[in-house]
């Protein structure tokens, strides 16, 4: 049978074999097994089984249908890719993790359906990768495996980034790779737009971009988000995105070496932890902000963290954290509050539930 059974196809391109090296696919093997199209539309239910799937061309896959794709180790999708139903990738092995990309260098990645990766079964961690000049989301996305073995790679990039709906970056075990969100150049000029909800769980996203809009970061279990805006204000981040601890063992940590910055923090009390990149020099609450001085009393570098009203000052603790990472910077670095979450806290009800990985076709 046809690697493009059940599909629409429109016109056939040979591949591109150079295009294809400077992109970095292992392609060469799964060149003699699969047909490569220039436009692709999937307008009914298709499952397909093997272990390489290449596609070279647009791709769209209807509302009401799914693509799902089984017992999969490397699929790659090379030209603007739309979603309006559903999309399933999914290993079944025990211990080769699935990698999975779509990549366009001028086109779009829009997602307005179910969008699932699923590499949990498998030992060693999975690399997932979308690179576009523009990427939407207004509906539910899922990135999952498992950490134990070797670094997973979870990125999204695009210049034109936008996110409106559910994207849920998930692991059974957290490992060293990080979550990486945002312009593919790195640029610290360049943002994101989250009006949604982005939800880590045993993962850690490190910001390399700017954070506009008015959208949430659900930081689950064994989750860190790490902030990074510069002394020269670059990767701001707007003060209505709210990161929300979800779970005890959340973390957030700001640079300290920078001009003075707000965020918004839901969810803050007991052994979940706010912090800075360098040992705190004093902490003070008042109204609904709890400041961090990281500097020195002569050179104060201040950050604020909107936690809400009702905490009491002296249930404030200064701790030490290595915010789930093995090496240890400086001591005396973050804050816990020992006492109950006040009912004046931070509002997470703006925040999206994060969801479990749906149910493969």
């Amino acid at each position: 049978m046809s690697c493009c059974s059940g599909y629409r196809r429109h016109t056939f391109l040979k591949p591109h074999i150079p295009f294809l090296m400077v992109f970095g696919f292992k392609v060469l093997s799964a060149l003699a097994c699969i047909a490569l199209a220039s436009a692709v539309e999937i307008t009914t239910n298709t499952i397909k089984r093997g272990t390489i799937s290449l596609s070279v061309g647009d791709y769209t896959i209807d509302e009401g249908v799914y693509l799902s794709i089984i017992n999969n180790a490397d699929s790659a999708f090379l030209g603007s890719f739309t979603n309006k139903g559903g999309f399933y990738i999914t290993s079944d092995s025990s211990l080769i993790a699935l990698t999975a990309s779509v990549y366009t260098l001028t086109g779009t990645i829009d997602n307005s359906g179910i969008w699932s990766w699923n590499s949990v079964e498998s030992l060693t961690t999975p690399d997932f990768e979308l690179y576009a000049a523009t990427f939407q989301n207004t509906g539910t996305m899922f990135f999952a495996g498992d950490g134990s073995v070797g670094i997973p790679v979870m990125s999204v990039l695009a210049s034109d980034w936008d996110n409106e709906g559910l994207i849920v970056f998930s692991l059974t075990t957290r490992s060293t790779g990080e979550v990486l969100l945002g312009s593919a150049t790195d640029s610290a000029l360049s943002s994101i737009t989250n009006d949604g909800t982005i939800c880590l769980i045993n993962q850690v996203y490190h910001q390399s971009t700017g954070i506009d809009g008015s959208g949430c970061f659900d930081i689950g279990a064994d989750s860190s988000v790490w902030l990074q805006q510069s002394i020269l204000g670059s990767y701001g981040v707007d003060t209505d995105q709210i990161f929300y601890l979800s779970a005890q063992d959340s973390s957030i940590r700001a640079e300290s070496f920078s001009s003075t910055q707000t965020f918004t923090v839901a969810g803050f009390y007991g052994t979940n932890i706010i912090g800075i990149s360098s040992t705190i020099y004093s902490i003070s609450y008042s109204g609904d902000t709890l400041r961090i001085n990281g500097g020195t009393l002569l050179i104060p570098q201040y950050t604020d963290f909107v936690i809400g009203t009702g905490y009491d000052s002296d249930l404030f603790e200064l701790v030490t954290s290595n915010f789930g990472e093995v090496s240890l910077s400086f001591s005396s670095n973050a804050v816990q509050y020992t006492g109950d979450l006040p009912s004046g806290s931070t509002s997470s009800s703006s925040c999206l539930a994060c969801q479990s990985l749906p149910e493969v076709p």
